[in-house]
């Protein structure tokens, strides 16, 4: 990829890396002088993996239990956090692993259909989403 624009003695510009793979890539940079005098920089920078989560399943519930089970996968994810979309408040982070399941505390909901979101961030910041409705 190459793009040319007009420079001035500093400034910035917008870098589209939607379409990199993860990995490590060399951003070149050479300027030119309208008498045809160029000077060169690089610099290096990393594309980090998208962790990627789902949510496998999530076990029949009935109006008295407090409890339910949630089983899940992550792929390059360190944490994740969930909560039900208008009832509970974002859990605190937990360790995430590639497949997993954690207890949700469905004591305080009336009999009905909810949504449970989960949330999974790499080490590096980035994050990816699930739903379900149940």
């Amino acid at each position: 990829m190459s793009a040319e624009q007009t420079a001035s003695e500093s400034g910035s510009f917008a870098l589209d890396i939607s379409s990199l793979n993860a990995g490590t890539y060399t951003l070149k940079l050479v300027a030119n002088s309208a008498n045809c005098v160029s000077d060169t920089a690089t610099k290096s920078f990393t594309v980090y993996p998208k962790p990627e989560v789902t949510i496998a399943s999530i076990d029949n519930q009935c109006d008295y239990e407090n409890s339910t089970t949630v089983t899940y996968t992550t792929k390059d994810a360190s944490t994740y956090k969930y909560y039900i979309v208008g009832q509970t408040a974002l859990s605190e982070a937990k360790t995430a692993v590639a497949s997993g399941t954690f207890t949700l505390d469905i004591s305080s909901l009336d009999a009905g259909t909810y949504t449970l979101k989960l949330f999974a961030n790499s080490a590096n910041c980035v994050s990816d989403t699930a739903s379900e409705n149940d």
